[in-house]
């Protein structure tokens, strides 16, 4: 009998032949852009998303730049990787903060507020994220469309 050699399936796709070039003023746009856009679309139906941008703003930057940064160089602007990436961006850290809380403090320590908060992030997160790659993918500079292109 013959044995095949069994493939793991993908959770992302190939990356694209060469890196992608990055538009860095388009690139900042977008990212800063994004929860801000998704704030004042939110604002008059909740409160919540001015309040994510408060609260969440400054770690989507320090954790959504490189990221999002690695994404758009492998991958191009596409809004699902970078929604999936934004999700796994806030996942991750997410637990293993919650994971090394619970290990270093007394059984009966109370997390609610910071699961809570931590839950609206994994919502905001993958939101900010894919509408970044929407909006950068709108405000690419024609130069930088055509060496991609190439």
């Amino acid at each position: 009998m013959k044995h095949t050699k069994r493939r793991i399936p993908r959770l992302l796709p190939k990356p694209v032949p060469k890196p992608y070039l990055i538009d860095p003023l388009a690139f900042v746009v977008a990212l800063v852009g994004a929860p801000l856009a998704i704030g004042l679309v939110g604002a008059p139906l909740l409160l919540i998303p001015v309040f994510a941008v408060v609260f969440g703003g400054l770690p989507y930057l320090i954790l959504g730049t490189p990221t999002l940064l690695w994404a758009f160089t492998r991958w191009g602007p596409r809004a699902n990787i970078s929604a999936a990436l934004g999700f796994a961006g806030v996942a991750l850290p997410l637990l293993g903060m919650y994971l090394v809380t619970l290990a270093l403090t007394e059984p009966n320590y109370d997390l609610e507020g910071a699961i809570e908060l931590g839950l609206f992030g994994l919502f905001f997160g993958p939101v900010w994220a894919g509408t970044c790659a929407s909006f950068y993918h709108r405000l690419e500079r024609k130069p930088y469309r055509c060496l991609n292109a190439l």
